[in-house]
This record gives structure tokens, C-alpha cells and sequence, in this order.
């Protein structure tokens, strides 16, 4: 797994260094032509993660498959590249480094609405949607305030 990991990081550090083209192809594809554009953009104007990189989720293997070291490179190039689209992804503080790849790569096929000239923040920690929240020290408030569900 090694070498694949290697191999990962410089396609991700590839399309790092790509990342001000396509932004500008971006922009000039999806301009918001009035302010509530701006601000509540269509559906139509996002763009899928995956898209935007031009990298599937299916060349990022599941975090069981990787050591602790791996999970901490490939996390922390992930979060770069993103930084690099102008995309910060927002977790909860304390979230353990496993469960943060896991919520980057479960990411990697949504729509995102980059702004081209700021930053866009995207919260990743959602205590209703998150799957991992029962696993995760940080998710007090899952544990805390919902009950576990019955089955039928």
C-alpha cells in the first residue's frame, strides 16, 4: 500500500498545482449575474468535488486499509488541496485523524460552490448526517442527546 500511497500524492500534489486554472475556468463558466446569485446560488452552479479535482473517490482507499502514518499524510494533503480550490473543510475540534479522512474522502462526490475570490467553508461535522458520530470521542452531542434507535 505503500507505493500506492506515494503514487496518490503525487496525482494530489498534481492537481495541486492546477488548481488556479481551473479555478479560472470555473469562474469564467459560473458567473453569478446579480447579488442573490451571489449569495443563494442555483443548484446548477455547483460543481461535484471529484469534477473540480479531475480525481475520483475510488483512487482513495478506505481508511482501514491504511496505517497511521498513511492516514496522516493523505489527510493532511487533502486538506491542502482543498485549501488550494479555496475550499477550508471545518471539523470539530479533537476529531481523531481517521475518522477526519473518512469524512474528506465520504465528501468527495458532493457539490460544492466554490468562491473564487474568498474562502468557502465547509462544514463536515454534521451531528445529524455523520456516520461515524457513535465512533468519534469528539461527537459528545450525539451521544449525549439522541437515543439509539429501535429495530423492528
Amino acid at each position: 500500500m505503500k507505493r500506492y500511497v506515494e503514487q496518490l500524492l503525487e496525482d494530489i500534489e498534481h492537481v495541486q498545482n492546477k488548481s488556479i486554472e481551473a479555478i479560472e475556468n470555473w469562474k469564467l463558466n459560473n458567473k453569478a449575474n446579480t447579488i442573490d446569485e451571489y449569495f443563494e446560488p442555483r443548484l446548477d452552479d455547483g460543481v461535484i468535488l471529484c469534477d473540480l479535482f479531475g480525481l475520483q473517490q475510488f483512487f482513495l482507499p478506505a481508511e482501514s486499509y491504511l496505517d497511521d502514518e498513511e492516514v496522516n499524510v493523505l489527510s493532511t494533503a487533502i486538506i491542502q488541496l482543498w485549501r488550494s480550490y479555496n475550499l477550508y473543510p471545518i471539523f470539530t475540534k479533537k476529531l481523531p485523524r481517521r475518522i477526519k479522512y473518512s469524512l474528506l474522502r465520504d465528501y468527495w462526490n458532493q457539490m460544492v460552490y466554490p468562491n473564487p475570490d474568498g474562502r468557502t467553508d465547509i462544514e463536515l461535522c454534521d451531528y445529524n448526517t455523520c456516520p461515524f458520530c457513535f465512533n468519534c470521542p469528539a461527537c459528545t452531542y450525539q451521544k449525549t442527546n439522541l437515543k439509539p434507535r429501535a429495530t423492528a
